[in-house]
């Protein structure tokens, strides 16, 4: 069968949907070449002929086929295989991370139970040596000499002194006068100093807009007696070129709302801040600009009821 007659013998058995008496009839047309006088011996021949090629086509295509299933067969019987595998060392894997999972809790508890032993030894050693740190700087107080460890003269150190000189106030006051007045004297100077420094430094931070620093100075100047000085120096230097438009209420609310994210970032009682920044903006520059505009019509009192409604409105 030559390549040509076996493409097209592929071509009539792969017509959708196969008519079997439509192929006849086309393998009929091709045998006689359309001629109308037909020679009936010859056409049975060449039937037979054609019989046997489709018998010998079908049983290339059923040896095909036996192959393919052959090879199907193989490698689903392979593709079993690996999946059992597969399957075995998953079933494995999961036996060993639960093996793992239970050996993690176990050193998570006794990680936990460590912890809680170190916190408890930790705890009661900072303590101690916090305490001792107190008695050595009390010591230098007490010895009326100039002051010589490094956190009292490293000028870099000064949020640590701070700290120090806040306990070490706390702690004097607590003294009796006639016996500790001459150290509770030198304590309450170097307090003064250093919180005069701590307000320098807050400001200058302000200035730079250093956030981070001025929330550093803020946590710790909170506990301390000048603590109020710090906010007024902040909320001065807010009201610094806050006043520009015609509308002082529309500044003093974009003010406010400029002002608010920056206590939330600075300060730990922001909202103590806000009602200080409030309140001082209401008996400061609002009360002098009503003032001031009423004054202009006292002598009207059309002009002032309009004056008073128009700052009301």
């Amino acid at each position: 069968m030559t390549n040509h007659y076996f493409s097209t013998y592929v071509e009539d058995l792969e017509q959708e949907p196969f008519d079997a008496i439509d192929f006849v009839e086309r393998l009929a047309w091709r045998l006689t070449g359309g001629k109308d006088d037909i020679n009936v011996t010859d056409l049975k021949t060449k039937f037979e002929e054609e019989i046997g090629n489709l018998q010998m086509l079908s049983e290339q295509f059923q040896s095909k086929i036996n192959s393919l299933e052959q090879q199907c067969s193989n490698d689903k019987r392979e593709y079993l295989n690996v999946l059992h595998k597969l399957h075995e060392q998953n079933a494995d894997a999961m036996d060993k991370l639960k093996q793992l999972d239970s050996t993690m809790q176990t050193v998570s508890t006794k990680v936990v139970h460590l912890g809680d032993q170190l916190e408890s030894v930790h705890l009661p050693r900072a303590r101690a040596n916090e305490a001792l740190q107190l008695m050595k700087h009390f010591d230098e107080f007490l010895a009326d000499q100039p002051l010589s460890s490094d956190i009292f003269t490293d000028p870099d150190r000064l949020l640590e002194s701070a700290v120090m000189i806040q306990k070490l106030s706390s702690i004097s006051q607590e003294l009796a006068k006639d016996k500790y007045s001459n150290v509770q004297i030198r304590i309450t100077h170097k307090y003064d100093e250093i919180e005069r420094l701590m307000l320098e430094e807050f400001v200058r931070a302000h200035r730079q807009g250093n956030w981070r620093r001025m929330h550093e100075i803020a946590a710790i100047l909170a506990d301390f007696k000048g603590y109020s000085q710090c906010l007024d120096a902040f909320i001065e230097h807010m009201q610094i070129n806050a006043f520009r438009g015609d509308n002082v209420f529309d500044d003093i609310l974009s003010l406010c709302q400029k002002t608010k994210p920056m206590l939330k970032e600075i300060f730990p009682n922001p909202d103590q801040v806000m009602s200080k920044l409030i309140l001082n903006l209401f008996r400061g520059k609002l009360q002098e600009v009503i003032k001031t505009k009423l004054s202009d019509s006292e002598n009207d009192l059309e002009a002032y009821l309009t004056t008073v409604y128009d700052l009301y409105s």
